[in-house]
């Protein structure tokens, strides 16, 4: 989605917000231009991406010139979405008894990471009693599954992490 706003003479403000109005603190996007206009983008690399859903627009003029200005928004359609990498795993890792186990998945692709699935089959006598966090690579924890459920053998939910 790419937002131009033109016909003015002073510098302003454009700001984007998905779900609600934008103030100048509160937004997703900002653009702060010259006289000259210009034009604000948001994709499906942007963070936060373009999502579906209602966007809006606000424009703020900080002179105290009145302006007339025009605002064209232009929505390109990708047909073919956000085809997501995947990454298998390294094998069976064992799972001592009262202890912590690790494992790691080292990803070389450089860009920007929005959203992770872990999936995982474990088999274990007492799966009920395990606690499953994923960790980023600066060390943020998120927790996927914790049951304690006692002897029970009934799997884990599934649960996304979101950094």
């Amino acid at each position: 989605m790419t937002v131009c706003v033109s016909g003015n003479t002073h510098p302003w403000k454009l700001y984007i917000k998905r779900g609600d109005l934008p103030s100048q603190t509160d937004y997703d996007k900002k653009l702060v231009t010259s006289s000259a206009g210009g034009c604000l983008t948001v994709n499906a690399t942007d963070l936060p991406p373009l999502n579906p859903g209602r966007y809006y627009i606000g424009v703020f003029n900080p002179s105290a010139t009145v302006q007339n200005v025009t605002i064209h928004v232009t929505v390109d359609l990708d047909l073919a979405g956000i085809q997501p990498i995947k990454y298998d795993g390294i094998g069976p890792i064992p799972i001592a008894d009262d202890a912590v186990s690790y494992s790691s998945l080292f990803v070389t692709n450089f860009e920007k990471i929005a959203d992770i699935e872990v999936g995982l089959r474990i088999d274990h006598p007492r799966v009920s009693g395990l606690r499953l966090h994923s960790v980023s690579p600066s060390g943020t924890r998120v927790l996927l599954c914790e049951n304690r459920g006692g002897l029970s053998t009934k799997r884990h939910g599934r649960r996304h992490a979101h950094y």
